[in-house]
């Protein structure tokens, strides 16, 4: 939470460059009288290492900025370009790429509007035009391509003098031969690619939008449900081959650390891949498993690397997620004891993931699904089976080039995408909400409230959390 009060501070003030340094000025100084002075002052040893990792924060995030934005200028020149991405969307042709020129050298976004030759790993000399990337905008959401990319500069393709054809490296390989054995499976194509690789550019906008409206879009973000889905599936197996525990733990471990690395870490199959971690670990040790533990370690070691990944949607909905998951899940199961287990368990996961993650889907997109939970009892029940046989026929027709195999899970792909288009289409399935501001805390502080962290009676936790509740809903409407 220090961390993340730390890059908060540093995010919002980098603007005013003046009242950011004095405050880390103040803060550092502060930071070195509590450590010399700590003991005197009778303060806490916990309470200097939250401040060691607010000033963390801060430091990490202020460096990050300026080693972005020093020495980024506006200018044309002649650049070797290799083509990381092509992405064809609304009619515009635009290309990751990294350049290098004789002044200055990076990753850029270029508009490649009337040069519709560029394919993945493909290499040119270009005139192109580069100017500084916008890092946020007028509300202070970042750029995706900026921090996720870590593309610094935006620009053009004014003219190509030389092209050819480059190669790809081991995962862009991989990738684009999943890409072609899927073809097969025509209009499901984009949906099948995005639930093994999480990249979404192949998915069209009417596609997406169902998946979005019905509550469903989460399944298309590779995640814990993903990378659970192949950990269980591993340990299913090695178990039933008698494999020693230490061995499964490696054999799982390595298994997960390849998949992230074909994702390309992203901040949601990260977190997954290093809580599934400490729990195997947890669990091989006879430890006792502790979630909440697993989730901070997890956010602190994403936002030590990049702490901007704290206002990644991916990171911001994956985490959502998860938290939901440990605060208001158990609460649910209490609620739902009376139905059978099996439709309790995906009435209080749904639940407890759509509502915690209920401030940032309207914070980012400006709606929030109605429907999510019929939308997700039809789809998760099957989800195991399904992705785990698009995942076998994936990698069977990698090993034997014969596409055939990818239809089995193409019959699930076929379904989700079934259950999107009619749950989308039912009346009143989303509505249009404004980003909710401040009045998120409040919803927070209701699920906090509730959950059984708070260590209140009964009694006490329904009155803060109708509190906080009246409080979130007055916000919201009349704010």
């Amino acid at each position: 939470m220090f961390l993340t009060a730390g890059i908060v501070l540093a995010y919002y003030f980098w603007y005013d460059s003046v009242t950011l340094f004095i405050a880390i000025g103040i803060f550092s100084f502060s930071g070195v009288v509590v450590m010399i002075f700590g003991n005197k002052l009778h303060i806490s040893p916990v309470c200097t290492v939250f401040y060691v990792f607010f000033i963390i924060g801060l430091i990490l995030t202020v460096g990050r900025i300026h080693a972005s934005v020093y020495g980024i200028k506006e200018e044309t020149v002649v650049a070797e370009i290799r083509i990381n991405n092509v992405e064809i969307k609304n009619g515009e042709y635009m290309l990751d790429v990294d350049f290098t020129s004789e002044t200055t050298s990076g990753k850029a976004r270029l508009d490649a509007n009337g040069y519709d030759i560029f394919s993945l790993g493909d290499k040119a000399t270009a005139l192109i035009y580069v100017k500084p990337m916008e890092i946020a905008d007028e509300n202070y959401k970042l750029n995706d391509y900026y921090f996720t990319r870590k593309e610094k500069y935006d620009g053009k393709i004014l003219d190509v003098y030389k092209y050819e054809n480059g190669g790809l490296n081991f995962i862009e390989t991989i990738k684009l031969n999943i890409k072609d054995n899927l073809e097969v499976l025509g209009e499901n194509q984009g949906i099948a690619y995005a639930l093994l690789t999480g990249d979404k550019y192949l998915i069209d906008e009417s596609t997406y939008d169902n998946y979005r409206v019905s509550g469903l879009a989460h399944v298309l973000a590779v995640s814990g449900l993903h990378v659970s889905i192949i950990a269980g599936g591993l340990i299913f197996l090695l178990k039933k081959l008698k494999v020693n525990r230490f061995v499964r733990l490696g054999t799982v471990g390595g298994a997960l650390f390849l998949y992230a690395v074909f994702c390309e870490f992203t901040p949601s199959v990260t977190r997954a891949f290093i809580m599934t971690s400490v729990l195997l670990v947890a669990d091989c040790s006879g430890d006792e498993k502790d979630f909440l533990s697993s989730i901070t370690l997890s956010a602190t070691i994403i936002l030590l690397i990049n702490p901007f990944n704290l206002f990644n949607v991916s990171f911001l909905l994956s985490y959502s997620a998860v938290l939901g998951i440990a605060m208001l899940y158990p609460q649910f199961k209490k609620l739902f004891r009376r139905i059978p287990v099996f439709f309790r368990e995906f009435f209080a996961v749904s639940l407890a993931v759509n509502i915690f993650s209920f401030p940032v889907m309207a914070y980012y997109f400006k709606s929030v699904s109605l429907v999510f939970l019929l939308a997700n009892i039809l789809v998760l029940p099957a989800m195991s089976l399904g992705y785990m046989l698009l995942l076998m026929g994936a990698i069977l027709s990698l090993i034997t080039t014969l596409k055939f195999f990818v239809y089995p899970g193409g019959i699930f792909v076929s379904y989700m995408n079934f259950v999107a288009e009619k749950v989308a289409e039912l009346p009143f399935a989303s509505i249009s909400v404004k980003g909710l501001g401040i009045s998120a805390i409040c919803l927070y502080f209701t699920f906090l409230a509730v959950s059984d962290f708070i260590m209140l009676k009964p009694k006490y936790k329904t009155v803060t959390a109708s509190v906080s509740a009246v409080l979130f809903l007055s916000l919201a409407i009349f704010a």
